[in-house]
């Protein structure tokens, strides 16, 4: 098993440690979906430090992109603005914008990783990845989103010898399905 996939076992097998915890004591099931974009951010840095020299802009724009990810949540400006500043951030746009704004360096990380994986069929794997994950955006539709995240990581499976950025898809498939069981339950 490679550094980069018991990294992300570690922090699944975290997670699910923590919610058996709050299902034993509390009788609920809760996972703390609300620290997945930074869970995936931390996660995503380590894995920039790890390949930093294999592929620099694939590396980068999925560091960027976790870093947008954590900056557009309600989560992250709870810290430092007040409720009233808090509550008018949410009902502006700007929020909306950084969301947008991180979708160019996902189509930067979709593009570069299929690109490594799948050289012939790159425009057309990342048209599709692109094309699933603004639908699952537009239309609210996680399920779909988690898919696509999860056929990336099986793609990456697939062809074997082309690196290990394969396991942050599959951390964002696992933490979106998560955080759908917790909303379910």
């Amino acid at each position: 098993m490679t550094r980069e996939a018991r990294t992300v076992f570690l922090v699944v097998l975290t997670l699910l440690f923590y919610a058996f915890y709050y299902l034993f004591f509390y009788q609920t099931f809760i996972f703390p979906f609300p620290l997945n974009e930074s869970i995936f951010f931390g996660v995503s840095l380590q894995f920039a430090v790890w390949n930093w020299k294999t592929n620099r802009l694939l590396v980068g724009s999925s560091v960027l992109f976790a870093l947008l990810n954590v900056i557009a949540t309600q989560f992250f400006w709870s810290f430092f603005l007040k409720d009233t500043s808090l509550l008018e951030l949410i009902e502006s746009n700007y929020l909306l914008g950084i969301n947008l704004i991180a979708f160019l360096p996902l189509l930067s990380w979709i593009y570069c990783y299929c690109k490594e994986v799948s050289n012939s069929t790159k425009f057309f794997l990342s048209g599709i990845a692109a094309f699933g994950l603004f639908s699952a955006h537009l239309f609210n539709l996680p399920f779909l989103q988690i898919l696509v995240f999860a056929g990336l990581f099986f793609l990456g499976v697939r062809s074997k010898g082309k690196g290990t950025n394969h396991y942050l898809w599959l951390l964002l498939a696992v933490l979106g399905t998560l955080k759908l069981i917790t909303l379910l339950s």
